[in-house]
């Protein structure tokens, strides 16, 4: 039998139309993988397609949907920051955890701090602690060329288990439950009607974010860096200092996930304070093709996912898990369309011939 050979080629550039079509289709596609799994559950799926959609933007949802929208979406712009670049940071949900866990504790030593330099701060503290977490990764891929895909990761575990200590520990209210003392009230972001103001704050720190991509030398140098060190170094940019930057600023992005959940939502810390929002931002990331513009759109269908989770747990008894697997649904068919819409795979026979003029 004569050998196969499979050919990988890179495809001409499609149109974002197509592109946007193909995406819609994988969504679509990892939806109908669903419903068999589903139905091995015992459970009807054109129910579960009904619950799915009620449950995320039915009246009563909507404002619980947009509360989980802000901290997917910083965390969608802060795997686009690193994506970018050719860095992989996954693991948004520790810096996401130190964001909070530090604006907490300047809350505890400021309470007294008026509006709006209180919520000037929810952001600044937030970002700061979570950018300087990421760092920590940063260098060490800088320097000593640790897989910074791991290392971010293993600090999510690390940060886990500090906010584990502090919910048990040092923090611990006086109500027994393992949670820590309330944020002060002033660091509290307030409503305006149901939708909360932490959306006002989104807004901005999304076309901040666009502003440093698309129109900063920055970003250019960051498009750059995702080519390889050879040819940061052949263009002359200062490799490791671009590294660190970039780390830092994507690792900013997921601390002020974060520190704004804890100050509209949470005002409280405790171990299911980690709603894993980071591994959400990642699928989001690649689901808006790593499009800062195009971040609160691909963020709504997961934190859309999240809110029908709670109604579908209540009315159909679906365990939280389903949501997980259907997440990982989402991003096997996305990334199969990244690959297939960027390149061709040819599979053909090797004849005789061919393999008489190799030797």
């Amino acid at each position: 039998m004569s050998p196969l050979k499979i050919t990988v080629k890179r495809r001409e550039r499609l149109p974002r139309k197509l592109k946007a079509l193909y995406t819609a289709v994988a969504i679509l596609v990892s939806f109908l993988i669903a419903a068999p799994i589903v139905a091995v559950l015992g459970i009807d799926p054109l129910m579960f397609y009904k619950y799915l959609i009620v449950g995320s933007f039915a009246p009563y949802s909507i404002p619980l949907t947009i509360i989980n929208l802000i901290p997917v979406t910083l965390c969608c712009i802060s795997a686009i920051i690193s994506f970018r670049a050719g860095l992989w940071n996954i693991g948004q949900d520790g810096q996401y955890v130190i964001g909070a866990i530090f604006l907490l504790w300047i809350a505890s030593l400021m309470p007294s701090v008026p509006p709006p330099l209180s919520y000037i701060l929810v952001v600044l503290a937030g970002g700061l602690a979570g950018g300087l977490w990421c760092l920590i990764c940063g260098v060490l891929r800088a320097y000593t060329e640790a897989n910074e895909a791991v290392t971010t990761l293993m600090m999510l575990y690390v940060a886990s288990s500090i906010l584990n200590y502090l919910c048990y520990g040092p923090w611990r209210s006086s109500v027994g439950f393992p949670e820590t003392f309330p944020l002060p009230q002033s660091y509290q972001l307030p409503n305006i009607g149901p939708i909360t103001s932490g959306i006002i704050a989104l807004a901005v720190l999304i076309f901040i974010a666009w502003i440093i991509l698309e129109k900063t030398r920055l970003g250019l140098e960051m498009s750059i860096l995702a080519e390889g060190s050879r040819v940061v170094d052949y263009v002359g940019i200062r490799y490791r200092r671009l590294i660190c930057l970039v780390m830092f600023l994507s690792g900013f992005y997921a601390g002020v996930a974060g520190s704004l959940y804890l100050s509209y939502s949470a005002k409280f810390l405790q171990p299911g304070f980690i709603a894993y929002y980071g591994f959400s931002g990642v699928i989001a990331a690649w689901l808006c093709e790593l499009r800062v513009e195009y971040s609160v759109l691909a963020s709504l269908l997961l934190a859309a996912l999240y809110s029908s989770s709670y109604t579908m747990q209540a009315t159909l008894s679906i365990p939280s898990y389903m949501v997980d697997a259907l997440e990982g649904l989402l991003l096997i068919c996305i990334l199969l369309v990244h690959f297939f819409t960027r390149y061709r795979v040819e599979i053909r026979f090797i004849s005789t011939a061919e393999k008489g003029d190799r030797k």
